[in-house]
């Protein structure tokens, strides 16, 4: 079970923190260019306002990427999602996607964590 965000308890104010897992499968022969583009990532995000942390992981399975990132407040998070730099690399990854990128972001809320899981096909190209 996951722990309660810092602020949360003890009459502190309830964090607006957004954690988001995205896990990206590359096609076969294309996983260095999908390691490339989840790198060409970091440092523009991380220069966004908001963001606590980006991160790509190298799992075992070598044909796919784990990206982790922190951002708040939500509204931090939102406006990432709207930039341009994202929308960029969101195409690029498509074209390099074998199977449906899927996405869990997670806050905290009054009621305890809640958790949204979204998931999009790759392109048809």
């Amino acid at each position: 079970m996951l722990a309660p965000p810092r602020g949360h308890g003890n009459g502190g104010a309830i964090s607006q923190r957004i954690t988001a897992v995205g896990r990206l499968p590359a096609k076969p022969g294309r996983e260095a260019e999908m390691r490339e583009q989840a790198r060409s990532m970091v440092t523009l995000s991380l220069a966004e306002p908001g963001c606590l942390s980006w991160n790509y992981l190298d799992p075992d399975d070598p044909r796919s990427w784990v990206v982790v990132e922190e951002w708040e407040p939500r509204e931090a998070s939102e406006a990432h999602l709207a930039g341009p730099h994202l929308a960029r690399s969101l195409e690029r990854t498509a074209r390099l996607r074998a199977g449906p990128q899927e996405l869990r972001c997670s806050r905290f809320t009054k009621g305890g964590w809640a958790l949204k899981t979204a998931s999009q096909a790759p392109a048809t190209r």
